[in-house]
């Protein structure tokens, strides 16, 4: 049989238990101060906003970005939450587009994780495109020669006007093609004068347009002199609409620079011609006013008429043998804006087999 000694077995197990014991303690200890948990991702402790541009123009968008700063000190993009104090100048969506409703000015304001930000966006109305119309002669005096406004511009003359403007923010130019159009009358010969130029300018907060610049009278189509100068041109711009007056400066003569004749216009009506074209586009002949439905159907019965040209002899043998024949029709048909002739077209793969009235 065998014994143990006093406290036999379980003293062994407290001699193994005790280094063991130490070894966990000095794992411990050593995970104290290199086996910490993973640090925390930095916070935001800043942030910005960022317009693709200072300004943007009516109908039209960019974009906005909002850069945080982090406590590890390393900036990143965020999405915040975006919001416009005028949404009637300017909105935002979340995305942050930027887009231009009025005239003015407005603050797109950024917010994330308590933080906020803004920055100021300036929208400036949009007068780009092809714009035409006319104007009336307000006057026309201090030409040195007294003929000069009788031969052309004398009183009741009117204009016809082009404009073609393009823009950067609020400053324009423009390219301008003026044609006088003189009133019928018995005398002398009055001449129709056609004047082109460059001219440049800005448009304002109120949507007020202000031109100026160097014109080309236009004798013949290939042929320009020197012209005098377009001044003062202030129109107002609202709804797809200029409306204001400008004026023409002369010199005496081509060798002097000083300025003493005058035209100036007054009642000038242009319109820009893409905002005309879209709304043909979107309308519809039914929805016109004093438009009613139609059923197409007898009208290409009676206009799409095969008529054969010359009237052939059926008995012939030359035509009897002829598989084929080539018939013209002469088709015209109505729309709401005008008519469309479709002329000589060809249908070579029909059998003629009477002759159609």
């Amino acid at each position: 049989m065998r014994s143990y000694a006093p406290g036999g077995y379980h003293a062994g197990m407290r001699m193994w238990v005790r280094p063991f014991g130490l070894i966990l303690a000095a794992v411990a200890a050593a995970c104290g101060t290199g086996c910490a948990r993973s640090p925390a991702a930095p916070s935001p402790v800043s942030l910005s906003v960022r317009l693709e541009a200072p300004g943007v123009l009516t109908g039209s968008t960019m974009t906005a970005t909002a850069t945080a700063l982090t406590s590890a000190g390393a900036y990143s993009t965020v999405v915040p939450s975006w919001t416009s104090d005028r949404p009637e100048i300017a909105t935002v969506s979340s995305a942050g587009v930027v887009a231009g409703v009025s005239p003015g000015s407005a603050t797109i304001l950024a917010s994330y994780q308590g933080l906020s930000a803004s920055a100021t966006v300036t929208v400036t109305l949009n007068v780009t495109g092809s714009w035409q119309g006319t104007a009336q002669l307000e006057s026309c005096d201090g030409f040195g020669n007294s003929r000069t406004c009788g031969r052309i511009a004398p009183p009741g003359t009117a204009a016809h006007i082009s404009l073609t403007l393009t823009q950067d923010g609020p400053a324009v130019r423009g390219s301008l093609d003026l044609q006088t159009v003189p009133p019928p009358q018995l005398g002398p010969p009055v001449y129709a004068v056609r004047y082109v130029g460059e001219l440049s300018g800005t448009v304002d907060s109120a949507g007020v347009l202000t031109l100026d610049g160097p014109t080309r009278r236009l004798p013949a189509p290939d042929l320009s002199v020197d012209a005098g100068e377009i001044r003062h041109w202030s129109t107002r711009v609202a709804d797809g609409v200029q409306a204001g007056t400008f004026a023409q400066a002369f010199p005496d003569s081509p060798y002097t620079p000083v300025f003493t004749g005058f035209i100036r216009w007054t009642g000038v009506s242009l319109r820009r011609q893409e905002e005309r074209a879209a709304m043909r586009l979107r309308g519809s002949p039914r929805r016109l006013p004093g438009a009613r439905k139609i059923d197409p159907t007898p009208i290409f019965r009676s206009i799409f008429r095969p008529v054969v040209r010359p009237d052939p002899d059926f008995s012939d043998p030359d035509f009897q043998r002829a598989s084929r024949s080539r018939i013209r029709c002469a088709a015209v048909t109505r729309a709401g804006t005008g008519m469309f002739r479709l002329a000589s077209m060809t249908m070579p793969s029909l059998r003629v087999g009477t002759n159609a009235a």
